[in-house]
């Protein structure tokens, strides 16, 4: 329950930061607006794979989003630095973008995002060879 609260409270955050409406959302990340609004609203919590869209569509850390980790951190550092639960959630999101409507909202935030990729891959790499060493 405590995490179906502090989900909301983040959610609608985000939705007044942004100036956006719920309808922007369901556009944006093919999440139906019944489900958008039970979560705005509290009454359920999404499960992993819209958790991970509305993280993606807010450029933040979905554990931030679900009320289990403070730190705000975008999405792309989180992505990078944890599980392949993760990559592949972000791999479903990707193909539903590239297949729906408007993939141009995901080429835009790969292209923003394209230096701090590189950035954590090469960071990785490296720790990976200091490790072999």
């Amino acid at each position: 329950m405590v995490f179906i609260k502090n989900f909301s409270k983040r959610l609608n955050e985000l939705i007044k930061e942004r100036k956006i409406n719920q309808i922007d959302i369901v556009k944006s990340t093919n999440i139906s607006a019944s489900s958008i609004n039970d979560y705005v609203s509290g009454k359920y919590f999404p499960k992993r794979e819209n958790l991970i869209k509305l993280a993606l569509f807010f450029n933040v850390n979905p554990d931030w989003l679900s009320g289990d980790s403070e730190s705000k951190d975008n999405i792309m550092d989180y992505i990078v630095s944890n599980s392949i639960d993760n990559a592949n959630a972000l791999y479903y999101y990707i193909l539903e973008r590239i297949l729906s409507d408007s993939p141009q909202t995901l080429i835009n935030f790969i292209i923003a995002n394209k230096e701090k990729i590189d950035k954590k891959i090469k960071e990785k790499e490296e720790k990976g060879e200091e490790q072999n060493e």
